[in-house]
Parts: structure tokens; sequence; C-alpha cells
């Protein structure tokens, strides 16, 4: 397996979430100067979706990644196997 490949996909899915946090927390919240909801909870929320969007995105890619080259090295194994019982 290559790490540098899988590292590098979760960083970029990692970024991709964080952008998609922001835009979330836009979307939920239009007006950042006035809170919708009054309570703690919901302030620390908005302020968080963007962390827990570049974690989600950080999962998924290396996930992503890990499944992509598995399965690149079984359909390789497979190629090999084929061609060893024909000959």
């Amino acid at each position: 397996m290559n790490i540098k490949l899988i590292i590098f996909s979760g960083f970029l899915t990692a970024g991709v979430g964080w952008v998609l946090g922001l835009a979330v927390a836009r979307i939920g919240q239009p007006d950042m100067t006035k809170y919708r909801y009054n309570t703690e909870f919901y302030q620390r929320l908005y302020k968080q979706y963007s962390t827990v969007g570049a974690g989600i995105g950080l999962s998924a890619g290396i996930a992503q990644e890990i499944v992509r080259q598995l399965k690149q090295k079984r359909d390789l194994k497979e190629l090999n196997d084929e061609a060893k019982s024909e000959d």
C-alpha cells in the first residue's frame, strides 16, 4: 500500500470537508452577528461545523483510498491467477 497516497487523499478530502462545513455553517446561520438559537451549545456548534466536516472528510478520504488500493491489488492478483491457470 502507498501510505503517501493514502495520507494525501485524506488531507485533500479533509480540505473539501472543511469547506463544506463552512458552507453549512453559513447556510444554517446566515446572520453570524445574531444567533438564531440562544443556548451556548448551538453557539459553539456553528463554530465547529468546519472541524467536523474536516474530520469526516479525512476519514472518508483515507477509507476510499484504502479500498481503491486493495481493489487494485485484488484485481492484479486475479489477473495473475488467470494467467497461471491458462498455462
